[in-house]
Formats: C-alpha cells, sequence, structure tokens
C-alpha cells in the first residue's frame, strides 16, 4: 500500500552514501509514518539535479528506511542539504 502526503519536502540532515539504506532528514514530521506492509515514495535531488527515486518503508523520527533506486533510478551518495520530497 502506498502512502501519501503532497508537498512534503525536506533536506538531508548528513551525507547518504550508494548503499546506504538509511538517512537522516532534518524534519521527518512533514512525511507518513508507514506501517506494516506500507511505504511511501520520495525524490532525492542532488544540487546538481541528480534524481533518485525511493520507496520509503520506515521512518523513525528523522531516520528513514528506504528501498533505493527505484522506477529505472540508480543509487548515488547524496550530501547534507540536499533535498527529499
Amino acid at each position: 500500500m502506498f502512502l501519501f502526503n503532497n508537498n512534503a519536502s525536506s533536506t538531508l540532515s548528513t551525507t547518504v552514501s550508494v548503499s546506504a539504506t538509511t538517512f537522516s532528514v532534518t524534519d521527518g514530521s512533514k512525511f507518513p509514518a508507514p506501517f506494516s506492509g506500507s511505504t511511501f515514495r520520495a525524490t532525492l535531488v542532488d544540487s546538481s539535479g541528480n534524481i533518485e527515486i525511493v520507496d520509503v518503508t520506515g521512518v523513525d523520527g528523522n531516520v528513514f528506511t528506504a528501498i533505493r533506486a527505484q522506477e529505472g533510478t540508480v543509487a548515488i551518495g547524496f550530501a547534507g542539504g540536499d533535498t527529499i520530497e
């Protein structure tokens, strides 16, 4: 089941490596809270405009757990301050 929240946006608190499946954001309260069997889709955007789509499967405060490289995107590294929407 996909969860939705219109216009949710925040920034990454720290760098995210190519292989990371958890990462921190500055304000996780703007996003849905996945429960068992649910997820929401988010887009990570770096300062050059490169994107990666992820399925967020868990939110614990400002820490997200995600399945990387969805919808044909490729996992890339991100810097603190990059956008998540």
